[in-house]
């Protein structure tokens, strides 16, 4: 298995052409929900079939926030490519922006912000 750093990292934004500084990308995992088969003459355990409906998470950032910037939070659904560590590998998938939060400003500190974009539909790349 490759070690990678995360240096080189850059996120696309398809329409809205939102192009903050990142300073990190993280994803909250994939679920597929698990249907609960179990009926009255089940005995040993429950039982369970996988959905065929699967949730491919959120993307989160956490940028430098620039408030002149227009951030794509009441932007419609847009194609989102991440280019992992500059490698080629990428992700791909459409989502919108979910919420801003932890918009922070301290002394002698680059002002940041956290910001979740929801996919919708599948990640391609994975």
């Amino acid at each position: 298995m490759a070690e990678n750093v995360g240096d080189g990292t850059t996120v696309t934004f398809g329409t809205s052409g939102f192009a903050p500084e990142i300073r990190s990308v993280s994803h909250d995992g994939i679920e597929r929900v698990m249907v609960d088969r179990t009926h009255l003459g089940s005995s040993g355990g429950k039982q369970f079939l996988p959905s065929a409906i699967i949730d491919y998470g959120t993307m989160t950032l956490n940028i430098n926030f620039d408030p002149n910037d227009a951030l794509p939070a009441t932007a419609a659904q847009e194609t989102i490519t991440i280019d992992w560590a500059g490698s080629g590998d990428t992700w791909a998938f459409t989502g919108a922006c979910q919420s801003v939060s932890g918009v922070n400003a301290e002394v002698e500190t680059l002002m940041s912000a956290t910001m979740a974009f929801k996919v919708s539909g599948v990640i391609t790349g994975i």
